[in-house]
Order: structure tokens, then C-alpha cells, then sequence
């Protein structure tokens, strides 16, 4: 449950930082940076050394941070469930994704096993690399229960392509890839609408929301600053304490 949330949270919106918040030091940088000072009474003295939480805000949407017009934040990925997590929310990010012309997404092979491409970008040297996967959203690599869901879904977007390519040999390489990408897509609506939000909701949430009614391109589909930053939080309640890593269990494809 903790690790779809997670997952379909990526997938609706990302915080967009300031590049140029480098905040260094523990003096507040207006519209940058509000760093949270630390008191001197605080009983942890490794914590009390660094004086002040340095936060970074969030970059503005223009026109907004005015009284009139209050603050907002921008949105880095797309707001629909599409999986943008996976593919990336523009063409520039897609390209580093699938596999050239071809209907597949990328990947690296890995102790016989598919994965999602090593970045190796973030090595030093062939001896200082530090494993970590390129993929439609860079906290990917946040959690390994996370990364798992990322690589299942890749390794479903490929499956899906392969049974398409056998069934429609003439479709070009985009055809499959976007025909692929679609099934995938209603897969997680599927998994989202159908089992998470039941068991989030509880069964009587029907009853206030009511039957589905069909698209309707007239709503507004933005997030909202109350969903994503709070009231999605409750997420983080639903973490365990361990996460089981033991070998043996039954291992499929997927």
C-alpha cells in the first residue's frame, strides 16, 4: 500500500527547487531560502552544531507571491495519471528513456536480470560508481521498494510491446511504443482506482463520490497545494518498519 502511494505520488507532481537557492549559511534569502533554527537547548549536540535547518524554497510560479496573488509552486511532472514516473513528462526526457526508434523502453542487463539503465553519468571512475538507475523521475533511486516498481513497470511497457510487435508486425517503432505506454497506463489507472483508493477510502466512499461518469475535458486537473504537500502526507504513516529482503520467496518475471 506505503509503496503504490509512493509511486502514484511521483507520478502527479514533483516540487521544483530554485537552482540558484544555494542555501549556505543560516540567514534567511528572501524567496529563496528559510532555514529553521536550531535551539541551543536541543539535546542532540551533533544536531545543535549545524545551528539552523538550511531549507531551500520552492521555485514561484511567475506572477504569483504577492498579496493578491499568493504563492504557488510549479509542478515538474504531469499532473494526470499517465505514468510520467516512468516516461518523463517531455519529449526531451523520453528520449533518455527509450530505446532509439524502437517500440521498447531501455535497459541494462544486470546478474541475468532486466533493469532499468545504470547512470553512468554519477561515476567517478570505474572503481567510484555508485549504482543508480536513469529513469522518468529521478527519486527512483529514493528507496529500493521504490525502484522495484520502476523496473516492474519498464520490464510490463517492454512485455506489452514485445506481444504487440507479434500481433501487428507493420506498426512502426512509435505505434508500439505510444500503443504500449497507453496499456500501461490504464494498467496503473486500474491498479489506482480499483484497488488503492477502495482500501484508502474505505468501501462507503462510493457513496459520496459516486459512480464514474466519463471524461469530462471541462475539470481542472492541476494538484493542488493542499493535496500533494498535505494531505497526501498521511502516506508516510503507512510506513513499515522493515521491509522483508530475504531470498527464496517465488520469483516471476515481474
Amino acid at each position: 500500500m506505503m509503496q503504490w502511494g509512493q509511486f502514484m505520488s511521483h507520478d502527479m507532481a514533483k516540487t521544483t527547487l530554485q537552482p540558484s537557492a544555494n542555501c549556505k549559511t543560516c540567514e534567511p534569502v528572501p524567496s529563496k531560502c528559510i532555514p529553521v533554527k536550531i535551539s541551543e537547548k536541543d539535546p542532540n549536540s551533533n544536531f545543535k552544531e549545524r545551528k539552523c535547518l538550511k531549507i531551500s524554497r520552492s521555485a514561484p510560479v511567475c506572477g504569483t507571491g504577492t498579496p493578491a496573488a499568493p504563492r504557488q509552486q510549479l509542478n515538474e511532472n504531469t499532473a494526470y495519471v499517465d505514468g510520467s514516473m516512468i516516461y518523463g513528462s517531455s519529449t526531451k526526457d523520453l528520449h533518455k528513456f527509450r530505446d532509439g526508434r524502437t517500440g521498447f523502453l531501455k535497459m541494462d542487463r544486470f546478474n541475468d536480470m532486466m533493469v532499468l539503465p545504470f547512470d553512468h553519468g554519477k561515476c567517478l571512475s570505474a572503481q567510484q560508481c555508485t549504482a543508480s538507475f536513469v529513469a522518468g523521475d529521478i527519486r527512483a533511486n529514493l528507496f529500493l521498494g521504490l525502484s522495484a516498481m520502476h523496473v516492474l513497470f519498464a520490464r510490463e511497457h517492454n512485455r506489452i510491446a514485445t506481444e504487440l510487435q507479434k500481433l501487428n508486425p507493420g506498426w512502426s517503432g512509435d505505434r508500439l511504443f505510444q500503443e504500449a505506454r497507453k496499456i500501461v497506463g490504464a494498467e496503473i489507472q486500474g491498479v489506482l482506482y480499483r484497488e488503492f483508493l477502495p482500501k484508502v477510502l474505505g468501501n462507503s466512499f462510493m457513496d459520496v463520490i459516486g459512480p464514474y461518469k466519463g471524461y469530462d475535458p471541462t475539470i481542472d486537473a492541476t494538484i493542488s497545494n493542499e493535496f500533494t504537500t498535505a494531505a497526501y502526507r498521511f502516506g508516510h504513516g503507512m510506513l513499515m518498519v522493515s521491509t522483508r529482503t530475504k531470498m527464496g520467496y517465488d520469483i516471476s518475471r515481474f
